[in-house]
């Protein structure tokens, strides 16, 4: 099992680099956190027009996949604005067209955290650890 446990930590990372990467979020502004709960944290050097005066972030969490928030002024969570939809784990190109439509200021995903669909996570982290090792 922990073999397994590594191996989708190993796609976390990667398959949220991939994000990271097509959103063009430099490494020191991207975390992600494989255990307890896996998720992870994009800090967008972009602000959005209506609330051009706080930082914007995307977040993933496997119960609710990708959404979209701004930070508050008091260190509390985010405030979500959208999120991408039912499929907890979209392709990384899929997220970036939702976060960049909403960046310019049109509508995307929906207001509600999504009840995702059940999928085999690890399996579909999985997929994203290269053959090749990269690290």
């Amino acid at each position: 099992m922990e073999v397994v446990e590594e191996v989708a930590e190993q796609g976390l990372r990667h398959y949220v680099r991939a994000v990271a990467d097509g959103l063009e979020v430099r490494p020191g502004a991207v975390c992600h956190v494989p255990r307890p709960r896996a998720g992870a944290y994009l800090a967008l050097p972009a602000r959005l027009p209506d609330f051009a005066g706080r930082e914007v972030a995307v977040v993933w969490d496997a119960h609710h996949g990708w959404g979209l928030g701004v930070e508050t002024s008091s260190g509390e969570d985010l405030i979500m604005l959208a999120y991408l939809g039912e499929d907890v784990l979209p392709e990384p190109d899929e997220v970036v067209v939702f976060v960049r439509t909403l960046l310019r200021g049109q509508r995307s995903g929906q207001l509600k955290p999504p009840i995702v669909r059940p999928c085999d996570l690890r399996a579909r982290l999985a997929s994203y650890v290269p053959s090749e090792p990269t690290d």
